[in-house]
């Protein structure tokens, strides 16, 4: 098996990223234990995907999982690039609940076999979740169902 394996790779990832946003964060203030600044918490985030990365990539060399397909079986890839793009464009004008259904259902065509119907169950309960967490807990100023359908 190659070593450019799907955990490698995966692994990878999660540090180039969490190395992206802790470098972002180290231009916010930390503040104190007693009273948390604004780069406390990416920062502390950032880290712990870096640890999750190199312990993924760690193992995907120790242990050689499934060797990557990703430019001879590009399904997945373009399914979840594909959700991504959904949920940025919709967000705004559905709303949070609908954004997080299109962006699930589009990324249901990653799975073998598709099970749309499964998925727009989870995509409704995930919305709902995340609605009453990002929008209702933390204030998220986007509407839960957006103009799109006239709320």
């Amino acid at each position: 098996m190659s070593r450019l394996n799907k955990d490698v790779l995966a692994g990878t990832l999660f540090v180039l990223i969490g190395l992206f946003f802790l470098i972002q964060g180290l231009g916010l203030s930390f503040g104190t234990w007693r009273r948390v600044g604004p780069g406390a918490f990416p920062s502390l985030i950032a880290a712990l995907m870096i640890l999750t990365g190199l312990g993924i990539a760690v193992k995907g060399l120790i242990h050689r999982s499934e060797r990557l397909h990703l430019f001879t079986e590009p399904r997945g890839l373009i399914a979840v690039l594909t959700a991504l793009i959904v949920f940025g464009l919709t967000i705004r004008g559905a709303g949070f609940v609908p954004a997080v259904l299109l962006a699930t259902l589009a990324s249901a065509f990653a799975m073998r076999p598709v099970r749309l119907g499964a998925m727009a169950a989870y995509g409704i309960g995930a919305g709902i979740v995340g609605a009453g967490i990002f929008v209702g807990l933390l204030g998220m100023p986007v509407p839960v169902i957006g103009p799109w359908f006239g709320f």
